[in-house]
């Protein structure tokens, strides 16, 4: 149920997001009645598939309340397309790059609800790289097309506190 909440809310947000910034959101977990605060951010650039997922293939990036240790966050990567040569079982290496900085080792998860989505890890690091840069870059192993990399470009850094989120409009 949760993962469902998860990925309904992580759809509302890309929807909502937009190559310009962090969209900012909050909602409630109606297995918790607590407050979930999220961000999401759209790509600068799409990916390039072979059919049948070919077309325009954004990602969007999200940072939310973790379901499962509160205080702590959660960072999701989904494509509208394709599918990441990550599996819940064979967790896949992504390198992931904030501005001009080295390239930071991270974790690619397949989300447990089968979508187009990564869990990114450790979610910590991820959201510390976030909150200074103005650019974040993604090597996405993609299984037959290969590696790719997503932009993300916002205006400004991810706003986000290490125990609570940012103050968010309610949509």
């Amino acid at each position: 149920m949760r993962a469902a909440a998860a990925t309904a809310l992580l759809l509302l947000l890309s929807a909502g997001a937009h190559a310009a910034g962090w969209t900012y959101s909050e909602g409630t977990d109606e297995v918790s009645n607590s407050t979930v605060h999220a961000a999401a951010l759209a790509s600068a650039n799409s990916l390039e598939l072979p059919a049948p997922d070919n077309g325009r293939n954004p990602g969007t990036l999200a940072v939310r309340d973790s379901a499962a240790q509160a205080g702590a966050a959660e960072v999701q990567l989904s494509i509208a397309k394709g599918h990441f040569a990550c599996r819940a079982a064979t967790p896949c290496r992504l390198a992931v790059r904030f501005d001009e900085q080295p390239p930071q080792a991270f974790t690619g998860t397949e989300s447990p609800d089968g979508t187009n989505t990564l869990l990114l890890a450790p979610a910590p690091a991820f959201v510390a790289g976030a909150r200074k840069a103005r650019k974040i870059r993604i090597d996405l192993p993609l299984g037959k097309p290969g590696t790719q990399v997503l932009a993300f470009e916002p205006a400004a850094p991810l706003q986000w506190a290490a125990a609570t989120a940012p103050a968010a409009k309610k949509r």
